[in-house]
């Protein structure tokens, strides 16, 4: 009697649970939509990735129903975000027709700005139109660098015969803006960029959505989708270049903090009795450790003018001088490196930017550096790689990400 007891009750209880739940689902009034839209960013995406595919193709990897599928494939079509190209091969009955990404739906430009200014234009599948190398440096300042990034967008949106509504956005990766300094930035290749708005300014100059990110950020999601970020999902990305900084990347995103400002990396203090930085502290690491720097060391060692190009040339013929500077320069720049480990002992590290890719002697002193300071053991062998990359893909990236966004928009 006890038994029949416990189980009636907890037949009485199922069926209140099952009441309530019921009751719940049909307030949830968007809730097929929302699936709908899930299945056309999969589609879109499986499409994007692997075409050209079948209709039935494209039902098996994305695990819907032929007819499901073909629903939504025919919005696209009408669309036009997804275009009929050909038939593929039969396995006894009538040919499939294949589907494909429309490249020419949209298009966006990419922009790098450093010690030159690359530009891309893509299309809508990530393909590149066409690629250009600017003089132009971030040293220029903020408001020269935006009127000639806007005329050459307008030349080569002419010049291909596009639209303005089929371009969906500039993406620009800049020095950073808005950021600490003081009258010691005068001699700094970042002069101008600290008090910058430069998203209404280069908005000013041009009549396309425009987002801006910092360059080491900026390569980071280069990283994370033409590099090492194949490997690791997650991971901390140092830029060595004409300044120094970082990028967070967590499951293959930019981590950018509350303030948009996180990886700043650079501006940590490695001797507080340092080197006075343009931000108006004293030992920051991108003091010791930049394209500026080494250039400083090396002018103060020599004597006379220094430049990248005479930076190159001596350690092509194996200079002494240059390769110690250099050495000096990776040291510091493992101290940074066992910094980042220490406290976020992230999956890997990984260091780009131009002195990772051009000067491998720097590489290699800052992870022997980076090796001797980590506090644990474990953490010892945490992957510190460099970074093949070069401009072309931190424009690509830029590009991407703005195509990326709008296709978030679409679907």
């Amino acid at each position: 009697m006890r038994v029949l007891d416990i189980f009636h009750n907890l037949i009485i209880n199922l069926i209140i649970y099952r009441k309530k739940l019921t009751k719940g689902m049909k307030v949830m009034k968007g809730h097929p939509e929302t699936i709908r839209k899930i299945n056309r960013r999969n589609i879109v995406e499986m499409v994007r990735q692997y075409a050209p595919l079948s209709r039935t193709d494209l039902a098996r990897r994305v695990g819907l129903s032929l007819p499901s599928v073909s629903r939504i494939i025919d919005d696209l079509i009408a669309e036009r975000i997804i275009l009929e190209t050909g038939k593929g091969r039969s396995s006894g009955g009538r040919k499939p027709t294949l589907l494909e990404f429309n490249p020419r739906y949209c298009f966006a430009f990419g922009v790098d700005v450093a010690r030159e200014t690359t530009l891309v234009l893509t299309d809508f599948s990530g393909t590149i139109v066409e690629h250009v190398t600017l003089p132009t440096s971030a040293a220029y300042g903020p408001q020269q660098v935006a009127e000639v990034v806007g005329r050459q967008i307008e030349r080569i949106r002419e010049k291909h015969d596009l639209p303005p509504e089929r371009i969906v956005g500039v993406g620009i990766a800049t020095p950073g803006f808005l950021f600490k300094a003081t009258q010691a930035i005068e001699d700094s290749p970042f002069m101008g960029w600290e008090k910058s708005d430069v998203v209404n300014l280069f908005s000013s100059f041009l009549p396309y959505p425009v987002s801006i990110d910092n360059i080491a950020r900026a390569s980071a999601i280069a990283e994370v989708l033409y590099g090492w970020g194949r490997e690791f999902g997650s991971f901390f990305y140092f830029y060595t270049d004409w300044g120094t900084g970082g990028g967070v990347v967590y499951r293959r995103r930019i981590v950018r903090g509350a303030h948009r400002a996180c990886g700043e990396v650079g501006h940590i203090t490695i001797d507080p009795q340092g080197i006075l930085c343009y931000c108006g502290n004293r030992g920051c690491l991108e003091q010791y450790t930049s394209t500026v720097a080494i250039l400083r060391m090396l002018r103060k060692k020599r004597g006379g003018e220094v430049n990248f190009d005479i930076l190159l040339n001596g350690y092509a013929q194996r200079d002494e001088v240059t390769i110690a500077v250099l050495k000096q320069a990776g040291f510091f720049l493992g101290k940074g490196v066992a910094n980042v480990i220490n406290l976020l002992n992230p999956p890997a590290v990984v260091i780009g930017g131009e002195l990772g890719r051009c000067f491998p002697e720097y590489v290699e002193e800052a992870m022997t550096s980076a090796r001797e300071n980590i506090f644990s053991l474990v953490a010892q062998d945490t992957p510190i790689v460099v970074s093949s990359l070069g401009k072309k893909e931190v424009v690509l990236a830029m590009a991407q990400s703005v195509l990326d966004h709008h296709l978030e928009k679409l679907i």
